[in-house]
């Protein structure tokens, strides 16, 4: 990992933050914020959707509304890098996003636990990843 990803590794959860330093220099993100800036690591840029985090069914709506646009592709396999898309609170409701950096590893940010990596094939995310997308934009 280089340091540029590991700064945005060493950010924090806030409600619609999209990486705004505080004042310790430390980067704020919820999770599509936190996206976009990973995304944006790889020399991609991805649009905003800003939904508040704790509403549920409007960020499945936009979920929804962007997964059937031509900007994005529902792929089998992941790649690098690509959106890890979990259905956290239900199962038929994504509402929880990541990015896949390979080697079955994908990094993502929750309130209680802030930015962490996890492995697509372990407990408890097993469960929860729903899909795996690319931007076409």
């Amino acid at each position: 990992m280089d340091n540029t990803l590991r700064a945005l590794c060493n950010g924090r959860y806030v409600p619609e933050g999209r990486g705004e330093p505080d004042a310790y220099g430390v980067h704020q993100f919820d999770c599509w914020g936190f996206v976009m800036a990973i995304f944006a690591h790889f020399g991609v840029e991805v649009p905003d959707y800003t939904e508040h985090p704790d509403n549920f069914d409007h960020v499945a709506k936009r979920y929804e509304s962007a997964s059937t646009s031509p900007l994005w592709e529902r792929i089998d396999t992941p790649q690098v890098p690509c959106l890890v898309a979990m259905a956290t609170v239900r199962p038929d409701v994504c509402n929880h996003f990541g990015v896949y950096l390979g080697n079955g590893v994908f990094v993502h940010v929750q309130k209680k636990s802030g930015v962490h990596t996890a492995r697509v094939d372990s407990a408890p995310w097993t469960r929860f990843v729903h899909s795996f997308w690319r931007y076409v934009g």
